[in-house]
């Protein structure tokens, strides 16, 4: 398994039984769990759970509120790191629309509660300068959008870099069970599997079996475990997209986002339809994904 960051260079580390913080249980180095934060910053989540249910949501003036976008999908970054978005209508492909039985969670949803910190310090806990709300899919971008709960009590020099616009770049953590060459598909679960390419020319554009190809690595398994504030970060266009007012009911969960996908989804499922339990059944379905 590997730890990732999405800071220029990928920092690679095998991760073994006996320095995983969740099996441990305890707050330990990359590992951060909404219970392991402040009472305020549990609140702060809890209360936007519900608020995200109801579209009605307490302000919390001792936070700034950010809409960031977290990383891409299927474009490779600057470090080489690729993450299928995947098909919404199948859920079994990867990976970030990938729903992940197991966690009962779509991989972009391990962003949820995790802990926001500057240049992924993550290692103790007390260094969180925030909090991730919540993360949603943009389908047209093919992104994933993440909003942020900075703490600007704790961090006020941060706050005002974000504000003055000078910090507006994030990188995300992550750990991947496994990962796949995207030239010769060699699948690798550390560096030290890693095949020749992955190697020696991860990054690069080579010439394999007469086409040019990315040498890329394809990274599956995965669950986030945090989001930085950084200065270089390797997917050049993980950005802050917009400081978010007291009106979370605009911005709650991405829900324009969602919301467009399950109408329009709904659209394409009403054209097939041929008898009215049917279309009954749909409504049922729309309703209860809304």
């Amino acid at each position: 398994m590997f730890w990732k960051q999405a800071t220029l260079k990928t920092k690679v580390t095998e991760i073994r039984p006996e320095n995983l913080p969740f099996l441990h249980k305890t707050a330990a180095k990359h590992w951060t769990d909404v219970t392991q934060f402040p009472q305020k910053y549990q609140e702060l989540f809890n209360n936007y759970v519900v608020a995200n249910r109801v579209h009605i949501g307490d302000y919390n003036p001792e936070f700034k509120y950010y809409r960031v976008i977290a990383l891409h999908g299927d474009v490779p970054n600057d470090n080489g790191d690729l993450w299928w978005w995947g098909d919404p209508k199948n859920p079994e492909e990867p990976e970030l629309l990938r729903f992940d039985k197991s966690a009962n969670k779509h991989v972009f949803e391990t962003f949820n509660g995790r802990g926001n910190f500057k240049n992924h310090e993550n290692d103790d806990v007390t260094k969180a300068v925030g909090i991730i709300l919540d993360a949603a899919p943009n389908y047209e971008g093919k992104f994933i959008e993440a909003l942020i709960a900075v703490d600007s009590k704790k961090d006020p020099d941060l706050v005002r870099g974000i504000e003055a616009g000078y910090i507006d770049s994030v990188s995300m953590g992550c750990l991947c069970g496994h990962s796949i060459c995207t030239v010769c598909g060699h699948k690798a679960t550390n560096e030290y599997d890693y095949c020749d390419h992955l190697k020696y020319m991860k990054g690069q554009t080579i010439s394999y079996n007469g086409e040019l190809v990315k040498v890329a690595e394809d990274n599956r398994q995965v669950n986030f475990i945090e989001l930085s504030w950084v200065t270089v970060p390797a997917d050049q266009h993980a950005k802050l997209l917009e400081k978010v007012a007291k009106n979370w009911n605009i911005v709650l969960s991405a829900n324009n986002n969602v919301l467009y996908s399950v109408i329009q989804q709904a659209l394409a499922d009403s054209k097939m339809i041929s008898s009215p339990e049917e279309y009954q059944n749909l409504i049922n379905k729309l309703k209860a994904e809304l």
